[in-house]
């Protein structure tokens, strides 16, 4: 079985050692790709000393999160992968995870992606995570089961199931890669890419699960990478929420694919109507990536299987983007 762990890097110089390090010491062999989205900083560098370890693919320019790790995986995949795992830069997994994801993957079957269990820097469980897996939305699946388990104190499950994972370490088979595809193109540079992917997923027969056995740790605590403006957020929200009626247990089915996206056309107005002239270029990808949420949304309906190479059909219109997002004066974490 060949494994391959998949990373996408920008500006992520302090925790390349920490967590490279943590897959180099993996009790089950894994190959190490890592996507270099153009950092100012000395990521490259500090990467291309670990020589054959890694395999590096450097980008001219800020791709984001999602077309990185779309290319990490096709690389994989190329390379003869059987499980990919997408894993944030600034996080390190201990060094049995691997082996407890390809355990739980045996009792599953190949038809399901696994995450998995989130702690913090500092050894504690990410509650953030639990917090919106227990949520209504959420469906809560097994998990409210998981803490029942946790807190009497009873040998917990190989895995349980839920309606959404960690994002920052996804457990991936090439079978579902290849059927359902990677991260949708349209959500630049990062957020609600994870969100679409997990219901998508679901749509096409997947399951999700996370595994208490198998521990990632992610740096929740002082985490400084790079910032996102306020209007990549909202186009972000408006690409959802125009996607989520395609999928299996949306709430909103009944409104139209225009409606919803003329409704945060809108709210992106009001909110950034002050500074329209700034936010311009955001205003423009949102009114652009229309004719790509709508082909996006139809072939995730036909449940086609059109597998990565779709998903990076050609550069998309984000990119214009990339010098913009390091600029605006008007971000959030």
């Amino acid at each position: 079985m060949k494994v391959f762990a998949v990373l996408v890097c920008f500006n992520n110089e302090a925790y390349i050692d920490e967590c490279i390090g943590s897959f180099l010491r993996s009790s089950f062999p894994v190959g190490i790709v890592v996507v270099e989205n153009a950092s100012a900083d000395d990521s490259l560098k500090k990467l291309r000393k670990y020589g054959k370890q890694i395999t590096i693919l450097p980008q001219k320019e800020n791709l984001g999160f999602g077309i990185g790790n779309n290319l990490g995986a096709k690389y994989a995949l190329d390379h003869g992968a059987d499980w990919i795992l997408w894993q944030n830069m600034d996080t390190k997994i201990a060094p049995d995870c691997i082996e407890k994801l390809i355990r739980a993957a045996g009792t599953t079957g190949k038809d399901a992606i696994f995450s998995p269990f989130p702690m913090t820097y500092s050894n504690l469980p990410d509650l953030g995570f639990f917090a919106n897996a227990l949520s209504p939305d959420s469906g809560e699946m097994e998990v409210r089961k998981f803490v029942a388990d946790l807190y009497g104190r009873k040998t917990p499950a190989i895995c349980y199931r839920s309606n959404l994972l960690a994002g920052a370490s996804l457990f991936v088979s090439s079978e579902v890669l290849k059927k359902a595809g990677g991260f949708c193109e349209l959500f630049f540079p990062a957020y609600y890419e994870d969100s679409e992917l997990f219901q998508r997923y679901q749509y096409y027969g997947c399951r999700l699960f996370f595994v208490p056995e198998a521990v990632f740790y992610h740096d929740l605590e002082n985490r400084s990478g790079g910032r996102i403006t306020y209007s990549h957020l909202l186009c972000g929200e408006a690409y959802y929420a125009a996607l989520n009626p395609a999928l299996s247990f949306s709430r909103t089915y009944g409104q139209s694919l225009l409606l919803r996206f003329l409704k945060s056309v809108l709210f992106f107005l009001s909110l950034n109507m002050p500074r329209f002239k700034e936010e311009f270029p955001a205003f423009l990808m949102l009114v652009f990536m229309w004719r790509r949420v709508r082909k996006w949304r139809k072939r995730v309906l036909n449940k086609e299987s059109f597998g990565l190479k779709d998903s990076l059909d050609g550069v998309p219109f984000p990119i214009y983007l990339s010098k913009y997002r390091e600029t605006s004066s008007r971000s959030v974490p």
